[in-house]
Parts: structure tokens; sequence; C-alpha cells
């Protein structure tokens, strides 16, 4: 189980690297990955199935009543041996999530398990009239 909080990018450990600018990444549209936001009366719960995703590259920022997440998925080009050097990013997820409510994202926690990316960030306490 990892367990992340927002907002603070772990560092990255020696692997793959950054692909090459002759073969730019893919960016994956919105349809293709399915997003499910759930409102309860304490918080706010969005869910991404990434089962794709390198947990290292995940990245979720939560700001105002905007979630944004970004991911990258590595591939092994034919013909390379399995050796992290020979791997490159080939699809990058870049989204924004519109959250239904204010939410106090600095108290927000993020967990990848098992593929699927689930943010709980806590509603803000109603403005008073």
């Amino acid at each position: 189980m990892h367990r992340h909080n927002i907002g603070r990018s772990p560092a990255r450990p020696p692997g793959p690297t950054a692909q090459s600018p002759s073969e730019p990444a893919t960016v994956v549209g919105d349809a293709e990955v399915p997003v499910e936001v759930q409102e309860t009366e304490h918080e706010v719960i969005v869910s991404l199935a990434l089962g794709w995703a390198v947990h290292d590259s995940l990245k979720v920022r939560c700001a105002g009543r905007a979630l944004t997440i970004e991911a990258e998925r590595y591939t092994r080009p034919s013909g390379t041996h399995v050796n992290a050097a020979g791997w490159r990013c080939s699809e990058t997820l870049r989204r924004t999530i519109a959250l239904p409510c204010d939410v106090r994202s600095a108290e927000a926690s993020a967990r990848y398990r098992q593929g699927v990316l689930t943010v709980h960030i806590p509603k803000a306490a109603p403005r008073p009239h």
C-alpha cells in the first residue's frame, strides 16, 4: 500500500530515463481514464483507474476546487534488454478534476493500490451567511 500526502513530490529513484525528443509522449485523453467523484458528509473521494501508471511518477495536487493528477507509463522499446536505461515514457496523463465543494486541500491524502489511485479530501467548514 502506498500512501502519499498531496503536494509532495516523491524523489524519483534512478530508473527510466526521459524519452528522446524525436519520440514525443502521447497525452492520454480524459475519456480514456474513468474518474469517480463521491461526496460524503465529511469528505470528497476521487478514484481513478491507473493500472498502467508507474507509481513513482504520480503527482497529485489539490488547489481551490480542483484536483490535478499527472502520471506516466514507461515501455521497453523492442530490441532492448530488461534494463531501466532502455525504457522510455510512452504516455502521460494530465487531468484536472473539478471538485463539487470547497475542501481543505492541505489535509488531503492519496493512496495508489492495485492500479487505483484514491484521493481523500476533507470538506471545508461551511461558511456562515
